[in-house]
């Protein structure tokens, strides 16, 4: 699964960007850096240090969603819960 900009997926809520955009469109392909540029004009000003401070993958992996507080990756309601008690 790619991950998507939408605000079900990533954020909550930068207005003017479609759900479906995956993330991997805010991402230079050939210096693997952001696109400033566009991640200014989608996001709000205090979302843009956030997006910026993420650290994007070197070795051209695909956008996945991961659950780090389980070892496969998967979000679970239990998993969730086990990691607030």
């Amino acid at each position: 699964m790619e991950a998507t900009i939408g605000r079900r997926q990533i954020l909550p809520g930068p207005s003017g960007v479609d759900d479906d955009s995956l993330v991997s469109t805010l991402i230079e392909s050939d210096t693997l850096s952001w696109r400033v540029d566009l991640i200014n004009t989608l996001f709000s000003p205090s979302e843009v240090p956030h997006i910026l401070s993420l650290t994007i993958s070197r070795n051209g992996a695909k956008d996945t969603l991961v659950w780090k507080a389980r070892p496969d990756g998967p979000y679970t309601v239990r998993s969730g819960y086990h990691s607030l008690v």
